[in-house]
């Protein structure tokens, strides 16, 4: 499985991709449509039109990565309205692109808010 390093930003494209496009035409892309460094060691997801696919562009030294994931069945998740609408790119945290590439649907994804309590022999604070 494909997992972010810790300090590596993740940027998502809004934009469906051309799964045919390789390393060089990608990096272009992040070049000329997001306004990045695609040699900064950012991780680059581009999803396809359909959302079958998606590919995972990263640039170490020495050369880039390119990794690739099909589904059989089922699409990745849509996360639109998280950034405004003119915006290129979604900033995702590591645990975004698990659930992500896992397909779980991270808009529907709800953060309980949990409470503590500390009992004593008079009862709880």
């Amino acid at each position: 499985m494909l997992n972010a390093l810790p300090g590596r930003r993740v940027y998502l494209g809004r934009a469906p991709q051309d799964m045919r496009r390789g390393m060089d035409a990608l990096s272009a892309v992040v070049r000329s449509e997001f306004g990045h460094d695609p040699t900064a060691g950012d991780m680059f997801v581009f999803l396809s039109r359909d959302r079958r696919r998606l590919k995972a562009l990263v640039y170490e030294p020495g050369g880039y990565w390119l990794g690739m994931k099909r589904l059989d069945r089922g699409t990745f998740s849509r996360l639109n309205g998280t950034v405004d609408d003119d915006a290129t790119t979604i900033v995702l945290s590591p645990t975004s692109l698990a659930a992500l590439l896992d397909g779980l649907d991270i808009q529907v994804v709800r953060r309980r808010r949990r409470e503590w309590t500390i009992a004593d022999e008079g009862g709880s604070i």
